[in-house]
């Protein structure tokens, strides 16, 4: 991974043991996982999941089981990062977008000039 250059990655596909492996120092990396509530809720409202959900026999069912599966994602996700001694950060709705944002920052210890290049 590149020491001299900011690398933000955004995805599930990025499991912490693998990237816990290449990182130089433990805090150049966070995850930042829903909570249930959060996500069932946001994911409700999303314009495009309609679509996909009246594909399904049971539609409610389907939404259901799409938001259990990624709940339980989320545990163990939060349970490897913190086997490993990463950083976690929950995103349960409390904070805004920006507050978010602003501890993201924080924790990579950058300037919001960075962020801009």
């Amino acid at each position: 991974m590149p020491k001299d250059r900011l690398l933000l990655v955004e995805g599930t596909a990025l499991l912490p043991r693998q990237v816990a492996g290449v990182l130089a120092e433990r805090s150049r990396a966070i995850w930042v996982v829903p909570t249930t509530d959060f996500q069932t809720g946001h994911y409700a409202r999303r314009d495009w999941v309609p679509g996909v959900l009246e594909q399904c026999d049971d539609p409610e069912a389907a939404f259901h089981n799409w938001m259990e599966r990624d709940a339980g994602f989320a545990r163990w996700l939060t349970a490897e990062v913190n086997a490993l001694g990463l950083e976690l950060m929950r995103v349960d709705g409390q904070r805004t977008i920006e507050e978010n944002a602003e501890a993201v920052v924080s924790h990579f210890r950058l300037s919001a000039e960075m962020l801009r290049h």
